[in-house]
């Protein structure tokens, strides 16, 4: 009897072991899987909202297939190998916002005393002296500073018409894509941020889904776009191109990196309330050596599409 059990039981771990190598999931992640798997009152969407984690949380409901598919692989057996993976992808996706503690403080953006000439220079005397100043950046999903980007400087105020931004950097290996070309590979790439940019984020009205982001290379170039919150899902692209932007920006480099500045007018921003906005402010570098990342002005999970992170944001009167 023992030697039929031992028997049994080796045949199960062979089976075990070929379904592993041919389902190419670890154990781990089947457990993670099975978690976010369970029926659960109120489901993981309503336990998450209101919380660092809603943006990730929201694709909850676009698992739907992959969850059945794991909680009952004999009714769809065709979701399962690919289900397993996904659903722990999620599960660690999720749990990134477990002891975030950073959640930014209601800033009041100042009116600069005198419009800032938009030349790359970045001449205090230009009016910029009067504008909101943050330094360092953080890489997405730290909460610490970056160390060896403690010399970023980002600073932002309006006028009567218009946000104005300003950007300064180190950055020894400046590579800004056209937007046409990628320079590597000579594959078309479109997005301004695979090179080393500056991108705003304002979502004009916290009452609304919309929001607007802006993208500038290192060598001044500008793509604006409108986007919108989904429901269910993060959000959607609603117009990549718009033209009659009447944005202004300028790049310059500098001994040791580059600058520029950007001038947005309050017209580009659907339903703008002065008194209830939220922004986010993001680097993206890439180097020689084909390492890519992104960094915020202030900690941020994900990446800027999380508006839940965005710093909430008035006019100061």
């Amino acid at each position: 009897m023992a030697k039929f059990v031992l028997l049994f039981g080796g045949l199960a771990l062979c089976l075990l072991c070929s379904c592993r190598s041919s389902a190419n999931f670890t154990p781990e992640e089947l457990a993670k899987a099975q978690e976010i798997a369970k029926i659960t009152t109120p489901d993981i969407y309503e336990i998450y909202k209101g919380t660092p984690a809603e943006y990730v949380a929201k694709k909850f409901y676009g698992l739907g297939y992959m969850r059945w598919s794991v909680r009952e692989p004999s009714v769809y057996p065709q979701y399962y190998h690919e289900g397993v993976p996904k659903l722990a992808e999620f599960y660690d996706q999720l749990h990134k916002a477990d002891g975030w503690k950073f959640q930014a403080a209601l800033t009041d953006i100042p009116v600069l005393g005198k419009s800032p000439v938009i030349d790359g220079r970045l001449e205090r005397e230009e009016g910029w002296n009067d504008g909101k100043l943050y330094k360092g950046e953080y890489i997405l999903d730290n909460q610490t500073a970056d160390p060896g980007n403690s010399a970023t400087r980002w600073m932002i105020g309006v006028d009567k018409e218009a946000f104005y931004l300003a950007f300064r950097c180190q950055d020894c290996d400046i590579i800004p894509f056209c937007g046409t070309r990628e320079i590597f590979s000579g594959r078309r790439k479109d997005p301004v941020y695979d090179g080393d940019a500056f991108e705003v984020f304002i979502r004009p009205d916290l009452k609304k889904p919309f929001y607007v982001e802006v993208q500038v290379n290192a060598d001044g170039m500008i793509w604006p776009l409108l986007h919108k919150l989904e429901p269910v899902g993060s959000w959607q692209v609603v117009n990549s191109e718009i033209t009659d932007h009447s944005i202004a920006a300028k790049a310059s480099r500098t001994g040791d990196g580059f600058l520029l500045e950007l001038r947005i007018p309050f017209k580009l921003l659907p339903g703008l309330d002065l008194n209830h906005f939220s922004f986010m402010l993001l680097r993206t570098h890439r180097d020689r050596k084909g390492n890519c990342w992104s960094s915020a002005v202030c900690p941020l999970l994900y990446n800027a599409h999380n508006v839940y992170g965005f710093i909430p944001a008035r006019i100061k009167k």
